[in-house]
């Protein structure tokens, strides 16, 4: 991400940031509400374009091939991105299929398991607690095994079962050399052996020592 800036009418979000996240690596963002630390991780999962800057993923050119850079993202945001009525088995093989994968309903058994909802495969999106949709969106961004891992506020709603599962998945991720990129305004997240740490004050990131 180079010289990255978002600007919403008059006011600047994102003002010509800066970031390189390393492969096999765990960077950390913290900020309080509003920092635009959420702004960032949308421009980088495609799901809204910066106002200037470039972009690359994977050495994809995220503004020029989105498509190509999404099969390289997984992303957990505020909104879960599910389909309420349909059931969580659903979803997730609907999202595998999207990204054709080979299998796709041995891929959703898989990553069902890895965050305890094979219990609950067959209930609807719409009735499940804040904890449980965002458990399910952890499953759906991992489902394709992405190189990059995008999460927002990920600790936001998970009770600590579902926040020990969540950071066995961080390290998963970077002991098999991709990367994750996370955002958060908790302190004790931004502490938790990143590899790299900044902190994001009025859309302006500064390195800082995580340890």
């Amino acid at each position: 991400m180079n010289a990255v800036t978002k600007r919403f009418g008059a006011a600047t979000v994102l003002d010509k940031v800066d970031l390189a996240v390393a492969a096999g690596s765990f960077t950390v963002i913290r900020g309080a509400n509003g920092s635009g630390k959420s702004t960032l991780l949308r421009i980088a999962a495609t799901l809204t374009s910066p106002s200037e800057g470039q972009i690359s993923i994977n050495g994809v050119d995220a503004l020029r091939h989105s498509a190509d850079a999404r099969r390289e993202i997984g992303a957990v945001m505020h909104s879960p991105m599910l389909y309420s009525d349909l059931t969580i088995r659903e979803n997730l093989a609907l999202f595998a299929t999207l990204c054709q994968l080979e299998k796709p309903q041995d891929r959703v058994e898989a990553v069902a398991s890895r965050l305890r909802l094979e219990a609950r495969l067959d209930e609807r999106v719409r009735g499940l607690s804040h904890g449980y949709r965002k458990r399910v969106a952890i499953a759906r961004s991992i489902i394709h095994t992405p190189n990059l891992l995008l999460l927002d506020e990920p600790e936001t709603g998970l009770d600590e079962s579902s926040l020990e599962v969540m950071l066995q998945i961080v390290e998963e991720w970077r002991s098999r050399g991709r990367s994750v990129l996370m955002a958060t305004h908790s302190s004790d997240f931004a502490t938790r052996a990143p590899d790299a740490a900044y902190t994001m004050t009025a859309g302006r990131l500064e390195h800082f020592e995580s340890s």
